[in-house]
Formats: C-alpha cells, structure tokens, sequence
C-alpha cells in the first residue's frame, strides 16, 4: 500500500466535520503535530501513529485507546504525511504543525475525517479548482464500468472510453494549472511526483523540479521530487545502464555487464502482470527476427513464487536468460531502475548504454531497425 495520497484525497477526509472531544487543549508548537481522536466502536485498545517510512523524521508510538478517545504528539518538519494505524488499516493525512482532530470507525479507520489547523490551507485552494472534477470521476466510472461486459454495444464502450479520456484530460489540465500559478505549494510538487513517478522525462522533470520555490524544494514532497530527478539523470537516454547480478531460473548469478557487446533489451515483467503476458509475444516475435544478428533480452522478473516464474516462462515460451531475486516490489534492482510499473524496459546498446526505454509493441521493432541498419 502506498502512503503518500493524493491532495484530493485529503480533501475528501476532511471535507466533513468531527465533532471530536479533545482530552486537553494545547497550543501547538512549532514542528509538533497534536493528534487527538475518537474511534467509535472501539472502547479500549492501542493505535499507532508515525512518520512515513522514508520521512527524514522517524517516529513511531502506540497510543492508548480510553472509551474511543485517543491523544498523541508527533514531531514534523513542514508539510509531510503522518501515519494513523489500527491493526492493518492505515490513515495517511498531509499535515503540518498544528492540531489534527480525527474522527472515526474502528473497521474503517482509513475512511476517517479530518479537521484542524495541521490541515495546510493550500488543500482549499486545490480543491476549489479540482474538487468538483475529480468527484465526477468515481461518480461516473464505477456505475458504468461495472456494467459493462464482452455484450455491451462497441458504440457504448467507445462513448464511454471517449467521456472517461475527456474527464481524466481537464483534471490534467486542471492539475498543470494549479502547479503553474502555486509554485510555493506543497501541492504543486506532490502533483509532479505522481505525474512523473512511472516514466520520468528528464527534461520536463528538469524544468518542472526548478519552478518551485526553494521552500519547497526543501520539503518532504520537494525532496522526493528531487530523489526521481537525480534517478532520471543516472537512467537518461545515453546513459550507462546500472549493472546488477541476480539468480537465473537454476540459481546461477547473472550480470548485466555480462551482455555487453550485445544491444540487449532489459525487460521488467512479472507472472501475475495481464500488460506484461500480453506483450510477451511481441518480444518473442522481436527476438525472433534480431537474435541472429546479436540482439539478446535479459528479463528481469518481479515474482515472488518461484513456481510461478517459471511456469509463465514456459507457458509463453520465453526463450532468453531470465533473472529474479523473488523479491517482487522489495527488489532492489526494481529500485535502483526506478520501476513503479510493468511492463517496462530499457535498451541498450553495444556498449551497455541506455538508447530507448519504455519500448511498447511496434515501436520496439522500430528501433531495433534502426539500430541493426
């Protein structure tokens, strides 16, 4: 589960008032967060509340629960997720210093709403811009996707795909704009994470990361910005690819550095990925044609269950070295690439440099034509 939500979701936490009973009254002070709450349902127990596990703070403490009330102090540094727990239930709140009031159910703690003055003030103003747009995507979606099956009119299907395109299309545009015009808010650089995590280009990322004030820079979203920048500077086109060594299907180690003199394709899929297996023959048919001329595909596999691994390389008939820690999302490969989603690839060159990635269906065969000219 990921912990950083989105602004709107935030918004949509605390857009509902708590009425919640604080058990002291204090003045909030600087870099402190003051948490109280109620849970109903639950009369005694324990809750944890922490720090996101890669915040530069790291805090962790079980608070007691007394007739659903709770109360706690975390330490913050500007605007940065906090972590309310409750068994395997989480609430992931943006807030800075100041006092949070959290109100709700013990089977749903991760429904619970929000109010006070740790909720930063920038949520307003994003949510009056977005609010009403990113509502209607749910509100939309889900009643119509649910029904829509291998019967429905392609006509239907198409009107439906069309009206979702245009929807998602304004809340873009809606997002670019709110980044434009508050480049002083946490917000701004949160949007940008989430619009560049799974296939950062350098160049917009470049620019984008400068528009924003230093202040934010400087903070928790503003940081990790600046982490998948410096990622996407090492995994730029003409960069050396990093080596690793992993296990092959027999336990053998395998290094990247061993496909040297080889355009390779380093291939990120898993077993249990619908996307990857459905692009599989189009990498066979691509191996097929350029293997005889030295072209080579390592696949790197994000499976957890070895029996699985190799039973989706047999049944798709994956015919190159394949490697895998079985550490699924955990493997430090998947991190050091960058890898947020599946398929995806990098090609390199003779010389292990990076000349392509990303590469879908036809425009893989495309490059490998120029390549092989």
């Amino acid at each position: 589960m990921k912990e950083i939500i989105t602004a709107v979701a935030v918004g949509a936490l605390f857009a509902c008032g708590t009425g919640v009973q604080k058990e002291a009254t204090v003045s909030a002070k600087k870099d402190s967060v003051y948490v109280s709450g109620f849970i109903s349902g639950m009369d005694t127990g324990y809750i944890v509340l922490r720090t996101a596990r890669d915040s530069k703070l790291t805090f962790r403490d079980s608070l007691p629960v007394k007739a659903g009330k709770f109360y706690g102090v975390m330490p913050i540094k500007g605007v940065a997720p906090i972590v309310i727990e409750l068994h395997d239930q989480q609430l992931v709140v943006n807030a800075m210093a100041g006092e949070l009031a959290v109100n709700g159910k013990k089977d749903s703690i991760f429904a619970a709403a929000t109010t006070g003055s740790a909720i930063p003030a920038d949520e307003a103003t994003y949510n009056a811009l977005t609010k009403l747009l990113k509502d209607s995507l749910p509100n939309y979606y889900y009643p119509i996707a649910d029904k829509i099956t291998k019967k429905t009119p392609a006509d239907s299907v198409k009107a439906f795909q069309a009206k979702w395109t245009a929807l998602s299309k304004n809340i873009a545009l809606n997002d670019s704009s709110f980044i434009a015009q508050n480049p002083q808010s946490y917000i701004s650089a949160n949007l940008l994470l989430q619009q560049h995590e799974y296939d950062p280009q350098l160049a917009k990322l470049e620019k984008d990361y400068n528009n924003l004030t230093d202040s934010v820079k400087a903070g928790y979203f503003g940081e990790k910005l600046y982490k998948l920048l410096l990622l996407a500077r090492k995994l730029n086109i003409g960069q050396p690819a990093i080596d690793f060594t992993l296990p092959d299907t027999e336990g053998k180690p395998v290094s990247l550095a061993s496909f040297k003199g080889n355009v390779t394709l380093v291939d990120f899929w898993a077993s249990w990925c619908g996307p990857c297996r459905a692009e599989n023959p189009f990498v066979v048919m691509t191996y097929a044609k350029y293997h005889p001329k030295g072209f080579q595909v390592l696949g790197v596999s994000l499976d957890d269950s070895k029996e699985d691994w190799l039973k989706a390389i047999r049944k798709d008939k994956l015919p190159w070295t394949h490697v895998s820690d079985l550490k699924g999302w955990k493997s430090e490969v998947c991190e050091s690439y960058g890898i947020r989603g599946i398929p995806y690839n990098f090609l390199l060159d003779k010389d292990g440099k990076i000349v392509a990635k990303g590469l879908r269906g036809e425009a893989l065969m495309q490059k490998l034509a120029e390549l092989y000219k």
